[in-house]
C-alpha cells in the first residue's frame, strides 16, 4: 500500500490478504504518529504481527511505546527479523510481548 494509507484501508487489505503481518513505514516525524496508530490498529488483529521501521524511528525515543518489531534500518537484519516473527510461536497479544525496539 502507498504512503499515507489511511488505518482503515490498511487493516481490510490485512483482513482481505489474510495476512501474518503487516510492515509500517515512516520516514519523516510529521507522519510517524499515523504510523504509530496503524501500528496499533494492526496488533489489534488476532494473529497478525506488526513491524515497523524508516527514519521516524530510528531515535530509540520515538520507539518508547510503540507496538510491534522494530526492523531498523538494515534489510537482511529486516528480514531475518520478520522471518523469526512469523515462523515462531502463535502471537501472544499483550503490549510486554509486542514492544520490541
Amino acid at each position: 500500500l502507498g504512503a499515507l494509507t489511511p488505518v482503515p484501508s490498511l487493516v481490510v487489505a490485512v483482513l482481505a490478504a489474510e495476512a501474518r503481518g503487516a510492515v509500517v513505514t515512516s520516514q519523516r516525524s510529521v507522519t510517524r504518529r499515523a504510523a504509530v496508530e496503524a501500528t496499533a490498529a494492526v496488533v489489534a488483529l488476532p494473529g497478525v504481527a506488526v513491524f515497523y521501521a524508516g527514519a521516524a524511528f530510528e531515535p530509540a525515543s520515538s520507539r518508547k511505546d510503540v507496538p510491534g518489531w522494530y526492523l531498523g534500518n538494515d534489510i537482511a537484519e529486516a528480514a531475518e527479523i520478520v522471518e523469526a516473527v512469523l515462523i515462531g510461536p502463535p502471537l501472544a497479544h499483550t503490549h510486554e510481548s509486542l514492544t520490541h525496539a
